[in-house]
């Protein structure tokens, strides 16, 4: 583990878009059978991403998802040169911590998330850290 851990990371800072195309050419390699579903459930299949914004500010992230909007606290609790490990934590249950792994490409412009699962899901950086 590197970094100072808890603090803030000015990569995650700003709004992220789920990357639809993105997403989908990773799911279909790394499940290639998904090829062979029929073009309507390829296209129901592609829908699940896409959807999501997520803007980080330095303790918390606002999700948007289908016209509903929620809000949790997060923090980071390992970071790397190309990663972050994040634990989010929900304030109805907070003993029902979430953890993702962000791997960051691009220049710190888009992150992977799921790496590693059926469903590899990538963001990428839809507006800057605004200044006041």
């Amino acid at each position: 583990m590197s970094g100072c851990v808890g603090q803030i990371d000015n990569k995650l800072i700003g709004s992220w878009k789920s990357n639809r195309e993105k997403s989908v050419a990773e799911c279909f390699k790394v499940v290639p059978s998904r090829h062979n579903l029929e073009p309507d459930k390829q296209q129901r299949f592609a829908e699940i991403f896409g959807n999501i914004t997520q803007t980080y500010t330095e303790n918390e992230v606002t999700i948007e998802s289908k016209g509903e909007i929620f809000t949790v606290s997060y923090k980071v609790v390992e970071r790397g040169k190309n990663y972050l490990v994040v634990e989010y934590l929900p304030e109805i249950s907070p003993e029902e911590k979430i953890q993702y792994t962000l791997r960051f490409e691009d220049n710190f412009n888009s992150y992977w998330v799921n790496e590693g699962t059926d469903f590899p899901e990538n963001y990428t950086k839809i507006q800057k850290r605004l200044t006041n």
